[in-house]
């Protein structure tokens, strides 16, 4: 996926979306140094609940992380 958000901004060179939230810890180690992180989960999600814990390790524990959550009510 490619993505050009402006002239200064530099080119998004992949992306990664995925359904759930584990500790880099079970990739073999740490979140790269440099590499962006966006966590999104939903506010009261049942399903993202268990993931909150390793969301908010990795949004404390690397610099420039970022855990983004939304409020959304179906009715």
């Amino acid at each position: 996926m490619r993505h050009d958000r402006g002239p200064d901004t530099p080119r998004l060179q992949g992306s990664a979306a995925l359904q759930r939230c584990f500790p880099a810890s079970e990739f073999g180690g740490s979140w790269p140094p440099g590499v962006p992180l966006q966590i999104h989960m939903m506010e009261d999600d049942e399903w993202a609940a268990e993931d909150l814990p390793a969301a908010r390790e990795l949004a404390e524990t690397n610099a420039g992380a970022e855990l983004l959550r939304a409020f959304c009510r179906l009715t």
